[in-house]
């Protein structure tokens, strides 16, 4: 799987950033989680039924809601649907707000996206980043 430990290292950078700036205004109840799944993490998620085939999620912690998204990674296939090898696709999952006041889940927000490269899905995940942080500033 052809995954740049720079464009994880880049995710990794532009979260950093929005949390330096949401800690500068003293809002320690907002901000971002990047958390790298490992074969353990996929493991347990096929046990219980989960999608173990999650690369990275992001949350994005705001006062009224979280929101999340997902890099997953799918194998291509040929025309006879077998899997070719070291060939993949990424989709982004858009997870819908979790409102903090009343724990209701706002399934509205769903969405899923397609994209080739790595790069393309971790550049989608960060212009999310930046405007909801454009709607939602420090």
């Amino acid at each position: 799987m052809l995954i740049s430990k720079n464009d994880v290292l880049d995710l990794d950078e532009k979260i950093k950033f929005f949390n330096h700036l949401y800690d500068s205004k003293k809002q320690f109840s907002r901000g971002l989680h990047l958390k790298i799944e490992d074969n353990y993490d996929r493991e347990v998620e096929r046990e219980i039924g989960g999608g173990q085939n999650t690369l990275l999620t992001v949350q994005y912690f705001l006062e009224h809601k979280k929101l999340s998204w997902r890099i997953l990674f799918y194998p291509k296939r040929d025309e006879s649907l077998k899997p070719i090898k070291d060939s993949y696709f990424f989709t982004v999952v858009t997870g819908g707000g979790f409102d903090v006041s009343n724990n209701f889940k706002l399934d509205e927000d769903f969405k899923e996206e397609e994209f080739q490269r790595f790069s393309d899905a971790k550049n989608d995940v960060i212009n999310k980043i930046i405007k909801t942080y454009e709607k939602f500033p420090a």
